[in-house]
């Protein structure tokens, strides 16, 4: 499953950052619902990490007053990565500009989202949910 994957790679990432990263992550869309990276102990060691989300709630951080303006500095983090959000965000391209602006150049950003409408998936504190075309 793709929970697994997300492990792995971090864990990847972690271990074989050539040149090193900035030890931070930043999850966008991080308000907990149905689990998270820090929920399910997929943080390494010596990273901080970092939830945003345009909502207050578990797991969030930091709340975005603009999903398409983030509060960091260029480069500040070395894995910027969105799971199950990107099809609630209205302009999400908007979004990825924003995350490949505060990841380092080496860094990675990570995009997961379903393709298709699931009943374990719907949410009514979410507003909208409309790009299930990814």
């Amino acid at each position: 499953n793709s929970q697994i994957h997300v492990a792995d790679l971090i864990g990847r990432l972690a271990l074989l950052s050539l040149p090193p990263l900035p030890p931070r992550i930043l999850d966008v869309g991080s308000r907990d619902l149905f689990g998270s990276i820090r929920s399910w102990g997929m943080v390494p060691d010596g990273w901080e990490y970092v939830g945003a989300d345009v909502m207050a709630g578990s797991n969030v951080d930091v709340v975005l007053t603009d999903p398409y303006a983030f509060p960091f500095s260029d480069e500040f983090f070395g894995l910027t990565l969105s799971i199950c959000a990107f099809e609630h965000i209205d302009f999400f391209w908007l979004t990825f500009l924003e995350m490949l602006r505060v990841t380092s150049s080496h860094g990675l950003v990570l995009i997961v989202t379903p393709s298709a409408d699931t009943a374990d998936h719907r949410d009514a504190q979410i507003p909208v949910d409309h790009w299930r075309l990814l």
